[in-house]
């Protein structure tokens, strides 16, 4: 987490360039949080990526299906190079760079992300 909050990264992110700035201005929730892989399928790199926000009401029904049926079928989609369900990492909701996350906007902690 030290590496997040402090020295080069923080002075980066304290001093965005002018097209780091362009593109955040038209970011709705620009989020900054440290989160763990749970699950992956597919293996590449690519050059969009979509976010979705979770808040599971029943995390192992909701985690099992994700890991085992949504995570598969969405990497063997046309276009699609990988997919993955990452979870805010422990600790992480007191982190500086969460709180400078939540000041930029959006003030909800992250639970699941996929």
């Amino acid at each position: 987490m030290v590496v997040l909050t402090s020295g080069a990264y923080r002075a980066q992110r304290d001093n965005p360039t002018d097209w780091t700035r362009r593109v955040m201005a038209r970011l709705t929730c620009a989020r900054r949080d440290l989160c763990d892989v749970a699950a992956s399928a597919g293996d590449g790199e690519g050059a969009v990526l979509a976010v979705v926000h979770l808040k599971p009401v029943d995390a192992v029904r909701l985690r099992g299906w994700i890991a085992g049926t949504l995570l598969p079928d969405l990497a063997e989609m046309r276009d699609v190079a990988c997919a993955h369900l990452w979870t805010l990492s422990p600790g992480e909701a007191g982190s500086p760079t969460t709180q400078l996350s939540q000041a930029a906007g959006g003030g909800d902690q992250i639970a699941w992300v996929s």
